[in-house]
């Protein structure tokens, strides 16, 4: 891990302000500060150079345990570039009409052993992990089998809101996302603001499910909309949305895993190539 890459984040709060907002914590952790200064300058560059205020919040659970960053990297930028060549035709890559927000959060990692599974010898038995220390005389847990099993990455995504103007845009990709997910040729006109919102997110859905190892079940896309009545962490509305994608972001180690800073708008590190491990070799004429 490059730590000096990651030194280049900027610390744009004072040590007042996060005292404040860990008012009921007598000595804050360092930790918990970097955590504040993190979210702080990523929504003071929202903020700062006019970029679109996330709108909803999507979290992306896969079917199959997805282990591999590259591959959840890859995920991410096939689902930006679906949104921005549907609901974005007309002003692609220009976070002032849609932005894109990636946070790739890990499942916290079990501990695995054999406690518990039965054995057949002579006879069918079932074991444990405790074994009698013969200096204290009493039994004891032993992980002398256990393993540290790694938990696997799930997506949290915040967008921007959909235009009006594209919801009822006769551009033919639009209008086949519109039909995959609404059923209909066409939005008729003067449509209620709360039936428009809701005609946005199963557009989204749609998107979503068509990632690898996105399932077809209510629990692999939830979408919320961000609103004032959402908090996380001292922060309201599309900031605490911001704020709970960052829940882990205690160190640049962290920032540097959680934050998918190659499909996002804000970039805060230097871009990464997608490794392209999928990709199939091209076979030439003579080696046929």
């Amino acid at each position: 891990m490059n730590t000096e890459l990651c030194s280049k984040v900027e610390y744009g709060i004072d040590r007042e302000t996060s005292l404040r907002v860990h008012k009921l914590i007598e000595e804050p952790k360092q930790y918990l500060l970097d955590k504040f200064v993190w979210r702080n300058n990523l929504i003071k560059e929202i903020k700062n150079n006019a970029i679109a205020f996330p709108k909803f919040h999507i979290t992306i659970s896969y079917y199959e345990k997805l282990l591999s960053r590259d591959l959840l990297i890859k995920n991410h930028r096939m689902l930006r570039n679906r949104c921005e060549e549907t609901l974005n035709p007309k002003k692609r890559g220009n976070p002032v009409f849609s932005s894109y927000f990636f946070f790739c959060e890990r499942h916290k990692s079990i501990l695995s052993s054999s406690e518990g599974n039965a054995y057949y010898l002579f006879s069918k038995i079932k074991t444990n992990n405790y074994v009698k220390n013969t200096i204290a005389k009493k039994m004891e847990w032993d992980y002398v089998d256990a393993d540290v099993v790694e938990g696997g990455f799930h997506t949290h995504f915040l967008k921007s809101d959909i235009p009006d103007a594209v919801m009822y845009s006769n551009l033919k990709k639009t209008k086949e996302l519109r039909k995959k997910a609404l059923g209909i040729d066409f939005i008729p006109p003067n449509t209620s603001q709360t039936l428009l919102t809701t005609y946005k997110i199963k557009m989204l859905e749609t998107l979503c499910r068509e990632l690898p190892l996105v399932g077809n079940s209510k629990a692999s896309i939830k979408i919320k909309v961000a609103d004032k009545n959402y908090g996380f962490d001292f922060y309201e509305g599309w900031e605490g949305y911001i704020a709970y994608g960052t829940k882990t972001c205690y160190n640049p180690d962290m920032m540097w895993e959680v934050y998918d800073n190659a499909n996002s708008s804000v970039s805060k590190i230097p871009k990464q190539p997608i490794i392209q491990t999928y990709k199939k070799p091209i076979i030439r004429e003579n080696d046929l």
